[in-house]
Order: C-alpha cells, then structure tokens, then sequence
C-alpha cells in the first residue's frame, strides 16, 4: 500500500469517527462517562468492568460474595464483543472509555 492509499484510509477512518461520535451526542458529554447507565447497559457495563479489572469477563472477584461472581452462569454470548473490550482497554484501563 503507498503512502497515498494509507493516507486515504487514515482520512477515512477519522472521517467515519468523527460521525460516530457527533451522531451518538459526543460532544455533550465527555467520552469517559457513559452514554447508558439504566437497564441492559447496566449489564454490559458490568462486563467491560471485569474485563478491563481482571482480564476477562467470566470472573469477577470483586462483584460476588461470598467468592466471586461467575458470569458463565449468566446466559450471555459476549466472547466476541469483550475481545474487543480487551484490546481496547490495552490502552486505557478507564471502562466508561472503554465502553463508548
């Protein structure tokens, strides 16, 4: 790929960012506090929580008691969407971040 292509790619992928992010309401909020926090969101907060904490979402030492919370007991297919997590939260361990 030239430098040509990869600068239109770039412009590209800022270009469709640059959307999103309007089109959600971002600029009326900051990006660290999350734009649902009622019902399902709730749950998938919960989530990115654990994956950004502890690394993946099937265990969470610090939700449950008297040991600890195990999501696989909970009917969610979420393998996909917190790899995603996971890679994102390399480079921020801020989950409302993380989950906009």
């Amino acid at each position: 790929m030239t430098m040509r292509q990869l600068g239109a790619v770039a412009a590209q992928v800022v270009a469709v960012a640059v959307i999103l992010w309007a089109g959600v309401g971002g600029y009326a909020h900051g990006l660290r506090v999350p734009m649902k926090f009622s019902d399902d969101a709730i749950v998938y907060l919960a989530q990115i929580k654990t994956t950004v904490d502890h690394g993946w979402w099937w265990t969470n030492p610090s939700l449950g008691a008297p040991t600890a919370f195990n999501a696989l007991l909970f009917p969610s297919n979420s393998n996909i969407d917190q790899a995603m997590v996971w890679l994102v939260s390399v480079f921020t361990s801020d989950a409302g971040l993380v989950s906009n």
